[in-house]
């Protein structure tokens, strides 16, 4: 009778440590659902990330080349716009020499003699 008595407590006491430990077991399992959320959350806020920090690179490629674009159109027409009396009639005359108005004007009557390739 001793023996049965101490085989039930001692199969309670089985039945009760299994329950905790299916307990246990079921708890981690809710938080490895739980970190596979959040770890689907965090790989789809870095894609989102990369991709933001792609759009902003071409953004500011883009701008650079804009403002080099502008820069080159500025410095275009800084250097080719003529400066006072002597550019417009510089640019008369070559105006006219283009339509074939003008005759025997040389470069050095326009004062270009001295830049180089002409």
């Amino acid at each position: 009778a001793e023996r049965d008595q101490a085989a039930l407590e001692q199969a309670a006491v089985l039945e009760k440590r299994e329950l905790e430990f299916e307990e246990a077991k079921s708890k981690l399992q809710i938080q490895e659902q739980s970190l596979r959320r959040r770890e689907a959350l965090c790989t789809e806020r870095e894609q989102e990330l990369k991709q933001q920090a792609s759009r902003a690179r071409l953004e500011a490629q883009a701008s650079r080349q804009v403002d080099q674009s502008k820069a080159r159109q500025a410095s275009i027409s800084s250097t080719s716009e003529p400066a006072g009396v002597a550019g417009a009639i510089a640019s008369s005359i070559l105006q006219d020499m283009e339509i074939g108005e003008r005759s025997q004007v040389t470069l050095t009557d326009l004062g270009l003699s001295q830049i180089s390739g002409l």
